[in-house]
């Protein structure tokens, strides 16, 4: 019996000489204190605008066979991290107007949707110090409708749109050309309605 509880004190001294000497080493302890995550921002500006207040850059009254013009969207990244921009066209509609005796004698029998955006070959660019990149094909504006352009998951993905890092901007650019034809007649008082909807999405 006394050799068992010789046994057992034994082993508590060594079990407190370790304890011990462990906790006597050298050791230190530091804190990084105060350890933040604040979200980024991503805010595409249009024009230097948003939304409801964005420009609307496309008013060309009495187009005519054989005129051509370009008319162009600043697009900026006023937020904190990189975004890749691209756009949409929507709301396509070619509206009839009046019927005047020219479009009837040229065979117009259609009162509610006009001939006009056949007949406009649209080209959409973008341009950046000054280099010009064509991003789809010279195509009829009605070709354009309810497609998107500029970004990697896009209807027409063939030339991007640059990511825009913090603070930088391209131009967004569409010429439209009135091409001249023998049915031009068709398309006298015609007007054509469309929006473009402009996105910034976070890049890689």
């Amino acid at each position: 019996m006394k050799r068992i509880l010789f046994l057992i004190i034994t082993v508590a001294l060594v079990v407190f000489m370790v304890g011990t000497g462990f906790s006597a080493m050298f050791s230190d302890i530091e804190t990084s204190r105060d350890n933040t995550v604040t979200a980024g921002t991503l805010d595409l500006k249009v024009a230097g605008s948003d939304d409801p207040g964005v420009d609307v850059p496309v008013r060309l009254d009495n187009y005519a066979p054989g005129d051509s013009d370009r008319r162009c969207w600043p697009l900026r990244n006023a937020g904190t991290i990189r975004g890749q921009p691209w756009f949409e066209v929507v709301n396509l509609v070619n509206e009839e107007n009046v019927r005047y005796e020219p479009e009837i004698a040229a065979g117009d029998i259609s009162d509610d949707e006009g001939e006009l955006g056949n007949q406009l070959m649209a080209l959409w660019v973008w341009e950046r110090d000054g280099n010009e990149f064509s991003i789809w094909e010279e195509r009829p504006l009605n070709q354009h409708a309810n497609s998107s352009f500029g970004g990697p998951l896009t209807d027409h993905p063939h030339t991007l749109l640059p990511v825009l890092e913090a603070g930088e901007e391209v131009l967004v650019c569409l010429e439209i050309r009135f091409v001249e034809r023998d049915d031009n007649n068709l398309a006298q008082s015609d007007r054509v309605r469309f929006d473009v909807v402009f996105h910034l999405d976070q890049a890689e």
